[in-house]
């Protein structure tokens, strides 16, 4: 009975003002009666309580009673400009957070744009090396471009900011968020931030940090400050210094990032003399001259003026580096040239059927494995003198732009040694007819274990689009 008359409800309408609930005590039954009436007139039905459930029913109002008037008379007292949390009958926690945090309640702001574009891609490569599988590509574009900025406070003392552009020129400032406490005059604890912090110095020998992620305090014990950062540096900076009217730079570069895809040893035998010749720098110790040099690669511009079918073995010229027991050694002369080994005879006599590349596959023979001894490529295209350059005496070549990673280098190329005269591979000029065998120096897939992938230098490095005017007596390393 208590329950259900003290039981407050949504849908419930407030008692009208001319409508009062009257209760008297009725000796015979022993019960009160409660009844409601408009001026003399007693209107709905009464309804009755016994003794017990009327002392519970008051002692409940009286309670209420109570505490509405105790958060009346806290509500007058409360200073000025100290506005309430704006939650609708949470005064316990408003209070709460407002001892911790100071007034002002939560805010949150928001403001930016989101712009999305989406479209679909589909790729057609009509590239005879590659599987049938990868020469179609299709692929969902979605492009987001969001500029969004939050910034939430919680009373005085907490603030969370977040900005998000992903049209910013540094990612570092594509995404930025810093969550901060700030304490009052008499606390230890002056200021705490997290996220994107920055540090700043009043001192010229310490330099400051800037675009740091990580933790930032200010402390104060008395009269001693503590600044402390732990963090994550998200930038560079570079030092550039002038001395004598010349402007000096340093470089700093790691050991695993060589100029990929851009400089070939000819083969295994220049690379195994390579320390050997350069022991006595400035002068070279080789007896090899390099005197005609022929550069072949996929054919990806859709040049045909003068594209070769071409065939590069991985193991053509070489003697002591024969990786397929397919092929002996022949004669004890270890310089490269196509008879060092077996294989450039058998191809022009036994298997010549394989210049047609259309038949290479089923000519050969089941152990010499396309992608590992051999790339076999349709209307290459041959490198101009100006996409290139090579070393005579050391035997590499270095071209001007990096190769992509599916594809293929070959060569041809004659040189001197000794007075005598050597060629590894074909010339263009020397064979018309059908594909030409030629030195393969970088398959589809190169990988470390690939035949070739030692011809690949990774002892060269570039310094970067901001090296120019170097002073070669002046570099230091």
């Amino acid at each position: 009975m208590v329950e259900d008359l003290t039981k407050k409800l949504p849908a419930d309408l407030q008692t009208p003002s001319n409508i009062r609930t009257e209760v008297f005590y009725d000796y015979k039954t022993n019960r009160y009666v409660f009844q409601n009436k408009v001026g003399d007139k007693v209107t709905g039905i009464p309804f009755t309580m016994t003794p017990a459930e009327y002392m519970e029913y008051t002692l409940k109002e009286s309670n209420d009673k109570y505490f509405k008037d105790r958060n009346a008379i806290r509500k007058e007292d409360k200073p000025a400009g100290k506005e309430p949390l704006p939650f609708f009958n949470l005064r316990r926690s408003n209070t709460l957070l407002e001892d911790v945090f100071g007034p002002g309640g939560i805010q949150l702001t928001t403001q930016g744009s989101i712009e999305l574009s989406s479209g679909l891609i589909r790729n057609v490569i009509d590239n005879p090396t590659l599987p049938e599988r990868s020469r179609k590509r299709t692929r969902f574009d979605l492009d987001p471009q969001i500029q969004l900025n939050v910034n939430a406070k919680v009373g005085n003392k907490i603030n969370f900011g977040l900005n998000y552009d992903t049209d910013a020129a540094f990612n570092f400032d594509a995404r930025r968020v810093k969550l901060a406490y700030q304490g009052d005059e008499d606390e230890i604890i002056k200021n705490m931030e997290a996220g994107n912090v920055s540090m700043t110095t009043e001192n010229s020998l310490i330099n400051g940090g800037t675009a740091l992620f990580g933790i930032k305090s200010d402390l104060q014990f008395g009269k001693l400050r503590v600044s402390t950062v732990l963090s994550q540096q998200e930038s560079e900076s570079r030092t550039i210094s002038s001395r004598g009217a010349v402007q000096t730079t340093p470089f700093e570069i790691n050991a695993d990032q060589y100029d990929e895809n851009r400089h070939f040893f000819l083969s295994h035998y220049f690379r195994d003399n390579y320390d050997k010749a350069l022991a006595k720098l400035p002068y070279v110790q080789s007896a090899v001259s390099i005197t005609r040099l022929e550069v072949w690669v996929t054919n990806k511009r859709s040049s045909y003026d003068q594209a070769r079918d071409i065939l590069a073995l991985a193991d053509l010229g070489e003697h002591s580096s024969i990786h397929n027991p397919l092929w002996s050694t022949t004669g004890t002369e270890t310089v490269p040239h196509n008879d060092a080994n077996t294989m450039h005879r058998e191809l022009i006599s036994t298997y010549v059927a394989a210049r047609d590349i259309s038949q290479t596959a089923a000519v050969l023979p089941s152990t010499v494995i396309m992608g590992r001894d051999y790339e076999k490529i349709e209307s290459a295209r041959l490198l101009t003198p100006s996409e290139y350059t090579f070393q005579p005496q050391l035997g590499y070549v270095s071209l001007r732009t990096p190769l992509q990673a599916d594809e293929v280098l070959a060569v041809a190329y004659e040189y001197i040694y000794n007075g005598k005269a050597y060629q590894v591979g074909e010339f263009s000029s020397n064979q018309n007819v059908g594909a030409l065998f030629l030195k393969l120096l970088k398959p589809v897939s190169l990988s470390p274990q690939a035949y070739t992938w030692d011809l690949m230098m990774k002892n060269i490095y570039s310094l970067g689009y901001n090296a120019y005017n170097i002073q070669k007596d002046r570099f230091k390393l």
